[in-house]
């Protein structure tokens, strides 16, 4: 019987990145009038379950169901500015773009969802696919949002920017730290 425990650093900043390699991802998200997702990363997966992964992170982040987003991977036309698979970076590096940039993008949900409903963009929360109202039954799909802000281009003067799409950029602090153990018999 033989035992291997390990724990195992990944996503390195760049800083402690070897040469030619960097710490950093970009992603960028966009919603179409339906209210689907999709997102365009650089990395790519190789068994790992890595499209599930980023999907259920973003998500979780923007408040929508999981089958309402595609992850499209290793596209350099539509993810240009990515550094790709390598090492143990995946997650670490692609996840923490794919937050940022889902964060980005129900910020813009929520502030064209308070101009629809006349409320403050402090009270509104997006989740299970809905946009809520705190402390209100009042209540909208996010598919409403996204057909809103296609079709009347007013809605999205000064408060969108560019629509429903965000790119945003992650740069590793340092690494992240997984452990485990195999056993032979």
């Amino acid at each position: 019987i033989g035992f291997g425990n390990y724990i195992k650093g990944a996503g390195y900043p760049t800083t402690a990145a070897s040469i030619g390699q960097s710490g950093h991802e970009v992603v960028t998200v966009q919603m179409d009038p339906t209210g689907k997702v999709q997102a365009f990363v650089g990395v790519s997966p190789h068994g790992q379950g890595l499209k599930t992964t980023f999907a259920q992170v973003l998500a979780d982040e923007i408040g929508i169901s999981v089958e309402d987003v595609e992850i499209l991977c290793g596209d350099t036309d539509a993810a240009s500015d990515g550094t790709g698979t390598w090492g143990s970076r995946s997650v670490v590096a692609g996840g923490g773009a794919l937050r940022l940039a889902g964060q980005g993008l129900r910020n813009k949900i929520t502030r064209l969802a308070a101009n629809l409903l006349e409320v403050p963009v402090e009270e509104v929360i997006v989740e299970g696919g809905y946009v809520l109202v705190q402390g209100k039954e009042e209540k909208i799909p996010v598919s409403r949002v996204a057909e809103t802000a296609f079709s009347d281009t007013n809605a999205l003067h000064g408060s969108l920017g560019h629509g429903l799409v965000c790119t945003r950029r992650f740069e590793s602090a340092g690494p992240v730290y997984s452990n485990g153990a195999h056993m032979a018999i």
